[in-house]
């Protein structure tokens, strides 16, 4: 990712993220909103986990509703960027949110004499928006150093009277249930085509992921493993060694042709990956596509840039996943060095379609035809608004029923040459 000016890019993973999206949003300031929730400011009886992840979760929702971007800094403040369309859902939100803390003298003040909340007009107060998330990523009142398995034990018990739904000991069960499941039967395949017609898809490669819903309900139906970041960030590592076995094994996917991994940066720099790469002839290394996630480039750059060389210098590509409307235009394909870049459909592409195709049409032209996937289609209308837009590689369950009726018209076919020569 770019440096900033605005914020120190060595800042945990969203300060960077929060830095260079400011700096893209300078030209694009029209029609936007953002709000500044300080819950640092609480008091320490407030701040508490379970009480930051309840102010933090509406805002959560409506940015996996892609109804704006949300960013959560180290100090726990959180930034909400949004259009006007939805700033009435926001402030009902807020409100939500100043009752969970009545009790609290900072929002017992008032909205009046607001030291809890601060609203942005973004074309009229860029700058007072630049300064106070430059404050809120310089603040160290409540930032976590967590690295590493030491780290997270660490953490986990400090967190301990604050949450009992997470400890240590849960931490040590759900690891040991990793290494003696069958995740055979939790894994996913998600097929990358490119779609010329809806008669045609041509598979490039499979990713294959392991479904974390369905794992949970298998060890811990009562918890949610994404509610705690660190708790699933460590999941995913431990995950990543278990994919990485099974994709070792003889009559894995790896015997199916090009797929793609989900793994950590971490990953990639750990023992289990290089011995995982030992065991791989040299020309099966070029089959495999490695899907990074944006928050873990943006959290240490330079471990991701040395793990980005040593992967393409034995022949393996990189896709970086996950990015959205909101945060495709924070990346650059070429200066992160990556093979592909996976842009998630939103339904605002159908509804806002000529400004929204015009968008596409630059990315594309930006990251390249044949580097850029558009996944998560689930229909028709938006393959078909993404090859107007030049997009040539898609992923999601409308692919997928492609793909199918693909297969079955070429058993028909074969069926009927069959009763043609039995005849």
């Amino acid at each position: 990712m770019p440096a900033s000016a605005v914020v120190d890019t060595r800042s945990r993973g969203a300060d960077a993220l929060l830095a260079e999206f400011l700096r893209r949003l300078e030209s694009r300031k029209e029609g936007r909103l953002a709000v500044h929730v300080m819950l640092s400011r609480l008091r320490p009886f407030n701040r508490r986990e379970h009480h930051l992840h309840a102010a933090r979760a509406g805002f959560a929702q409506l940015a996996d509703e892609r109804r704006g971007q949300l960013f959560v800094l180290a100090n726990a403040d959180l930034f909400f960027f949004f259009s006007k369309e939805v700033e009435g859902l926001v402030r009902t939100e807020m409100m939500r949110v100043r009752f969970l803390f009545t009790e609290d003298p900072i929002v017992a003040k008032g909205p009046d004499a607001d030291g809890f909340i601060t609203w942005y007009t973004v074309d009229r107060q860029y700058d007072a928006l630049v300064r106070a998330a430059r404050g809120a990523s310089d603040s160290n009142a409540a930032v976590r150093a967590v690295t590493g398995r030491d780290g997270a034990w660490a953490d986990l018990k400090a967190r301990q009277k604050a949450s009992s739904a997470l400890t240590p000991e849960l931490l040590d069960r759900i690891e040991a249930g990793l290494v003696q499941a069958d995740l055979s039967s939790l894994l996913r395949r998600h097929a990358v085509c490119s779609v010329p017609n809806e008669t045609s898809p041509e598979p490039r490669f499979v990713e294959w992921t392991v479904c974390i819903s369905d794992l949970a309900q298998t060890m811990l139906p009562h918890f949610d493993f994404a509610s705690d970041p660190l708790l699933f960030q460590h999941l995913t590592e431990s995950l990543d060694r278990r994919m990485l076995a099974l994709l070792a094994k003889p009559g894995g996917p790896l015997d199916g042709g090009d797929i793609s991994v989900n793994l950590n940066v971490a990953t990639l720099l750990s023992e289990h990956f290089f011995t995982f790469d030992e065991k791989l002839f040299t020309a099966r290394r070029g089959c495999i596509v490695i899907e990074l996630k944006l928050e873990d480039i943006a959290q240490d750059p330079e471990s991701y840039e040395f793990a980005r060389k040593l992967a393409q210098a034995k022949g393996y590509r990189l896709c970086l996943d996950g990015l959205t409307l909101w945060t495709f235009d924070l990346v650059d394909r070429g200066q992160l060095g990556l093979d592909y870049l996976k842009l998630n459909f939103d339904a605002l592409m159908l509804v806002e379609a000529e400004e929204r195709r015009a968008w596409l049409e630059d990315a594309v032209a930006r990251t390249g035809p044949a580097q850029l996937i558009l996944s998560r289609v689930e229909s028709a209308e938006g393959a078909a608004f993404g090859r107007a837009a030049g997009v040539q590689l898609f992923q999601g369950r409308h692919i997928e029923r492609l793909l199918a009726e693909a297969r079955q018209r070429r058993q028909y076919v074969r069926l009927n040459r069959r009763a043609s020569g039995d005849t």
